[in-house]
Parts: C-alpha cells; structure tokens; sequence
C-alpha cells in the first residue's frame, strides 16, 4: 500500500496529476486499507468465535407466564 501510495506523491509532485484527484486517490488507498484491516481483523474474531461450542437457544416463554 505504501508503494502506491508514494507513487501517487511521485506523480502529484511531478504535476501529472492535480492535487484534488490525488487527494482524492489517497484518500481511497486509505479507505482500501483500513477496510482490509478490518476485514483481517473481522476474521481473526470469527475464528475465535467458532472455538466456542454452540449455546442452545434461549427458550421462548409461554406468554400465560408473562401475565
């Protein structure tokens, strides 16, 4: 990610590209990486969820009990 992005610099500073568009392109390599964090991060807590043994459901009340 970061060669990408010193390679957008490279070119914003060598005037190939405008300052919106490459604020724009770095704000999205931004956006990339965080989603791929989240998503590692996302999967390293379903792993550790699916250590756990399933719960049995909780079961419904009869609704006579709740009067």
């Amino acid at each position: 990610m970061e060669i990408l992005q010193s390679g957008e610099l490279r070119t914003g500073t060598e005037g190939r590209v405008g300052v919106r568009d490459l604020v724009d392109h770095l704000d999205t390599l931004s956006n990339i990486r965080r989603l791929a964090e989240q998503a590692d991060k996302a999967a390293r807590y379903l792993t550790i969820l699916s250590d756990y043994p399933a719960m049995d459901p909780i079961p419904e009340q009869d609704a006579r009990s709740e009067e």
